[in-house]
């Protein structure tokens, strides 16, 4: 076809890290939304989106888009009694919830696991209570 531009469509990894991008952005909206009601029972409304596609991502950019982690493995030892026993996965949590001061309870929030302490295995919701 002469004459006519060859339109170079986008690669699937790059249509993944677009979603990905865009995931995380609404995401960080969603935890400046919990970080404004702190003395409130509040629940985000991101806890009906699919992450499922932040699997495979590192807890490092995990981290660099969404902060810290409320809880992380960091945040307590676990000393196995069989110290040949291999070491439990690492996990970490950002909380899309927020309670008043007073009130003892959870809500969701977004869990990574990672079996290597670096990538994200897993990526889930999970209500703590």
């Amino acid at each position: 076809m002469q004459g006519c531009a060859l339109h170079n469509p986008a690669t699937p990894a790059d249509a993944r890290s677009a979603g990905r991008q865009a995931l995380l952005g609404k995401l960080n909206q969603c935890l400046a939304e919990v970080a404004a009601k702190p003395h409130e029972i509040f629940t985000s409304s991101c806890t009906n989106l699919d992450i499922t596609k932040l699997r495979g991502m590192t807890i490092a950019q995990l981290r660099t888009s969404l902060g810290p982690p409320g809880v992380s493995s960091d945040s307590y030892v676990s000393v196995p009694k069989d110290v040949s026993a291999p070491r439990p996965p690492y996990e970490c949590r950002w909380a899309f919830h927020s309670l008043p001061e007073n009130i003892i309870g959870g809500g969701p929030e977004l869990q990574c696991v990672s079996e290597d302490r670096r990538t994200c295995n897993l990526v889930r919701w999970v209500m703590t209570e």
